[in-house]
This record gives structure tokens, sequence and C-alpha cells, in this order.
């Protein structure tokens, strides 16, 4: 089974967590899960495969930071 990679912006808010929750209960694919947060400390950080510290979105080196 090929594995996908996804990258998740905002984990620690409702929808990204929850985003992470149903992407680990599904059976249809292998998913690599990559979250990006501008806190440290978030809730849903265990299960996920890479977690990344990022500015805010405004920030200038915002895309940089994400590439």
């Amino acid at each position: 089974m090929k594995t996908i990679n996804i990258l998740i912006t905002s984990v620690g808010g409702d929808i990204g967590s929850n985003m992470i929750r149903i992407l680990k209960e599904q059976n249809i694919f292998k998913c690599h899960i990559t979250g990006t947060d501008i806190q440290d400390y978030i809730f849903c950080k265990k299960d996920l495969d890479c977690f990344y510290k990022v500015p805010r979105v405004l920030a200038k080196n915002y895309m940089n930071e994400i590439m």
C-alpha cells in the first residue's frame, strides 16, 4: 500500500485535531501526517508523525518555514 504524505496546518485547533483523528482511524490508505502550529504544546502532537512550530501565516518567513 502506498503511503500518502499529508500536511495539516493549525493542528492545535478543533478542525486540525479532528482531521488527524479521522485520518488515523480510516483504513483506506496509509498516511504520514505532518502537522504545524504556532504553539509548541498542542494536545494532538502525539498522534502526528512529524510536527513543526511555524510563525503566523502573515509573517514574512511563513512560506519559507512551510517549505
